[in-house]
């Protein structure tokens, strides 16, 4: 298993994030869509992540098996002065044929590493309530500060997300170090 930052998406990466959200998405509704993704929605979800790709406030982590992308997140890095010691966390998808693997442990080790290098001491995230990934983050310390009703909209439903935060010390305890 290999782990890096990406400033780039080749399109057989790119094909890997749709692949991704598509099969989480019909299994799961927390991805943010309500079904799978069509090619318009599938090149928007692309193109928003490679705007994002490179830039400083930005960061995107994958975590490869045989070259294939099996985990992906998104860090968001604050700028200002009084804020700088926030980051937040989004896109976060484990392929579902690896979930269980201790990715997302393994893989904040290296979250821990850039938030710190840039100053953040908390990570932020967001989970739409009552979803695996809701229940996965809570398991894994992230404390609740607030919810909001309306968080999303499923079938003309109205549905709350929960807004989470946890340290950097907190995360870097419970990582998984390389090799180990």
């Amino acid at each position: 298993m290999n782990f890096q930052w990406v400033d780039f998406l080749n399109p057989e990466d790119e094909k890997q994030l749709v692949y991704m959200a598509n099969t989480v998405a019909k299994k799961e509704k927390t991805v943010g869509f309500a079904s799978t993704l069509n090619e318009e929605q599938a090149q928007s979800y692309i193109n928003g992540i490679k705007g994002l790709l490179g830039k400083s406030s930005e960061g995107f982590f994958v975590a490869r098996f045989e070259g294939k992308i099996i985990f992906h997140v998104l860090i968001s890095f604050k700028a200002d002065p009084n804020n700088k010691h926030l980051a937040y966390a989004s896109k976060a998808i484990v392929a579902p044929e690896f979930r269980g693997k201790k990715i997302i442990q393994k893989a904040l080790h290296y979250v821990c590493e850039k938030c710190e290098e840039k100053g953040s001491s908390i990570l932020l995230l967001d989970a739409r309530i009552g979803t695996p990934a809701e229940a996965l983050w809570k398991r894994m310390g992230f404390i609740e500060w607030g919810v909001l009703p309306g968080y999303a909209k499923v079938n003309g439903e109205d549905v709350g997300g929960s807004y989470m935060y946890q340290t950097t010390d907190y995360l870097r305890k419970i990582s998984i170090e390389p090799g180990k």
